[in-house]
Parts: C-alpha cells; structure tokens; sequence
C-alpha cells in the first residue's frame, strides 16, 4: 500500500514500494528500509543490491568519493583474485593467478574450454625452476 502525500512524496506503509513498470506482477525493483534492490522480484540484503548486467557510462568509482585518476574504473583499496597453487603433474587451470610449484616434477597445465573464458585473464607464475611447466 503506498500513501502518495503531495507530487514529490512517496511514503510506504508497509516499509517497502516496489517497482513494477510493465504491470505484470514482477517489480522491477524494490525500495525497503535496507536499500534498493534493482532486478526481477529481488529483496535488497544492502544499501543497493543488482541483480544482472550494469552499463555504466562515464566512470566507476568504487571504495571513495573522487578520482584523482581519471580513470573510467577507479579502485580505493584493494582488489582480490582467485589464486590456485598446482604441483607436479597435470592440472586443470581454475583461477585467475597460478603458482607453479616444480620442485618435484614436471607440471602440466589445462585451460578453460575457450568459449565459456572469453576476455578471462590469467597470470602464471612458476615458484620453483628445478622442472618445467607446460601449459
């Protein structure tokens, strides 16, 4: 139920408005009192919680307020990747950085099928140069 006050105000009484811009049961998106849910039937779980693609047209600005780069992506802090540790024999590439530990053998690495990793990046970095590593 939503109480409309004057042209600028929308208030709730059940502590949620949703969205449903195409009147067919499935709001678009949620407003509650814990943010702003953008996605088919999503509930929000944080300030603002997307469910699916993004286009973000000018620049991104993530963990600050400015950007002293100029950069279209702009990172405060710190960014994590997926890490995986292989040792001798074959071995199935699953991450974005990979130690190559070759202190007991040669080491044999497998990508991704190709069309399933399109655009995925992956730094290899053997940590022992006593055997080989094969990609």
């Amino acid at each position: 139920m939503i109480q409309i006050e004057s042209q600028a105000a929308i208030k709730s009484i059940t502590g949620t408005i949703d969205f449903d811009s195409n009147n067919d049961g499935i709001h678009e998106a949620s407003l509650t009192t814990t943010g702003l849910a953008i996605g088919p039937n999503t509930t929000p779980s944080t300030n603002l919680d997307i469910q699916g693609n993004a286009i973000i047209s000018n620049s991104l600005i993530i963990g600050g307020t400015n950007n002293t780069s100029n950069s279209t992506l702009h990172i405060h802090g710190t960014l994590s990747y997926g890490m995986q540790s292989v040792k001798a024999g074959g071995n199935q590439v699953a991450n974005s950085i990979v130690l190559v530990d070759t202190s007991n053998g040669d080491v044999s690495l497998g990508l991704s099928n190709i069309n399933t990793s399109v655009g995925q990046t992956i730094t290899i970095k053997r940590t022992h140069t006593s055997k080989n590593a094969y990609l």
